[in-house]
């Protein structure tokens, strides 16, 4: 399909790819991606991690990593649709990228795509669209 656009509209829990035109006329629903994990809570997603340990008067330290469960389900979810883009777009199915996320998420989005996805990507819009209706995100990409 010549001038095809696959536009994503995603936060770290959802993403919806539309496929459109050059005109941006109609956006139509390519595939809805869930990734529950993300809407857990801290509690949730850090059951099955270590636990913490009193330190000889100094209060209580965590014994597993740094990094937030949330970044780590974000990125996750960022890496899958980055490999299902790359998978698309080596099919052949569309020519042009547009994304619109959160701030943090685009940035999470940004990381895990391809060289090929990140060469035909256009307009990125940093702001969650993804409880608005058709017309309002094409405002966001004309």
């Amino acid at each position: 399909m010549q001038h095809a656009i696959y536009l994503v509209v995603a936060d770290s829990s959802q993403a919806n790819i539309y496929l459109t035109d050059k005109t941006l006329g109609t956006l139509d629903l390519v595939v809805e991606q869930a990734h529950p994990s993300s809407r857990l809570t801290r509690a949730e997603l850090d059951s099955d991690k270590a636990g913490s340990a009193n330190s000889a008067g100094r209060g209580y330290h965590s014994l597993g990593g740094d990094s937030s469960s949330h970044q780590h389900e974000s990125e996750e979810f960022a890496r899958n649709i980055g490999k299902f883009l790359h998978s698309e777009h080596l099919a052949g199915k569309f020519d042009q990228l547009l994304i619109a996320a959160p701030p943090h998420f685009l940035g999470d989005l940004r990381q895990h795509l391809s060289p090929d996805c990140t060469r035909v990507l256009g307009k990125t819009v940093n702001k969650n669209l993804l409880r608005v209706g058709d017309a309002a995100i094409l405002e966001h990409f004309v």
